[in-house]
């Protein structure tokens, strides 16, 4: 039996009538798609199909750390620096599946730095190293190597910033600068510049960020009077605009995916966090936790719904990694 249900559904010797639009009466289910409701005969049940997502744990890093930066996707993903029991130059790759430790280490062993880009053209800035403790030191990564030959420095040193976009188009923004800052800059592939590009609307550190120098959003923090916030900002290639906060506020987060499809995990609100939210472009819901709550760690990913998050602080460095997939699955419509 076919049919479908309207505003007005008539009873007569087991059929159901009802006028053209509306729900899709059918006796099994259908090739599922985001949205998409259907009366189940077989069932008696009415359905709808939803993107839910989940965590579940992937390879762990071979070195735990904090602090660390992340740049790529779920399946080509890249760990920078960070801090284990002192800052370090480890740079590994994911494939998928494992980690596998690169020779290629960074050139200035850094932490508390912010990264872009993909795994064989990377990005990464500020941070504190062993000299600096608010270091504008940026670094290309080709894949093999990272170097600073031909790289402009950022203006502003700083730590605890977050950065997004690409090793040629590159946004850095915020951070620790002795005090907390709401300067942004942008990288052309050799220099970074403040002209003509806004600040955030408030200053912050200790952040997150996603997407691209064009279309940027930055989630969570610390504020200048030192408070946990849940202050989202998109970025519009000029000037930063307010976006739906968290809804938790939190600092020490973790992040991924796009301007309008950002995935936030993680953090420290009164404790280590395993929350985790999606933010459409305009607002942000709640999502499957974390399997291990941590906070200062780092993400990747194209999409909120193919993010990956790795290392962090549970109490100690943790070398965790796991993986958020979306899976439309079919959810029966209840009156709760």
């Amino acid at each position: 039996m076919s049919g479908k249900i309207g505003n007005n559904i008539g009873y007569s010797s087991g059929s159901v009538t009802a006028p053209s639009g509306g729900v899709e009466i059918r006796s099994d289910d259908p090739t599922l798609s985001e949205g998409l409701m259907w009366y189940n005969t077989t069932a008696n049940t009415l359905k709808v199909a939803r993107n839910i997502g989940a965590w579940t744990n992937g390879g762990n890093l071979t070195t735990a750390r904090m602090k660390l930066a992340g740049c790529g996707t779920q399946t080509a993903g890249l760990s920078i620096g960070g801090y284990d029991s002192g800052r370090q130059d480890e740079v590994e790759e994911y494939n998928g599946t494992a980690w596998t430790d690169v020779s290629g280490n960074l050139a200035v062993a850094t932490h508390a730095l912010a990264g872009c880009g993909t795994q064989t053209a990377g990005l990464a800035f500020g941070g504190s190293t062993g000299s600096d403790a608010y270091s504008a030191e940026c670094q290309e990564y080709n894949g093999t190597a990272w170097t600073t030959s031909g790289v402009g420095d950022i203006g502003t040193a700083r730590r605890y910033l977050a950065g997004c976009g690409t090793q040629s188009a590159g946004l850095c923004f915020g951070g620790d600068t002795g005090s907390r800052t709401a300067e942004c800059e942008e990288y052309n592939g050799t220099s970074w510049t403040t002209t003509s590009v806004g600040d955030m609307g408030a200053a912050a550190s200790h952040f997150y960020g996603a997407g691209t120098q064009s279309a940027g959003l930055r989630f969570g923090g610390i504020n200048a009077a030192g408070n946990n916030i849940a202050t989202t900002e998109a970025y519009n290639g000029s000037s930063w605009s307010s976006s739906g906060d968290l809804g938790t506020a939190r600092y020490g987060v973790g992040g991924s995916g796009t301007q309008t499809d950002a995935l936030a995990f993680g953090g420290f609100v009164s404790a280590v966090s395993a929350l985790t939210e999606k933010h459409d472009g305009s607002t942000w819901s709640a999502e499957d936790a974390l399997t291990t709550a941590r906070s200062e760690l780092a993400g990747c990913g194209a999409s909120s719904g193919a993010s990956l998050s790795f290392g962090g602080d549970t109490g100690s460095q943790s070398n965790v990694t796991e993986e958020f997939t979306d899976v439309i699955t079919a959810r029966s419509v209840t009156a709760s």
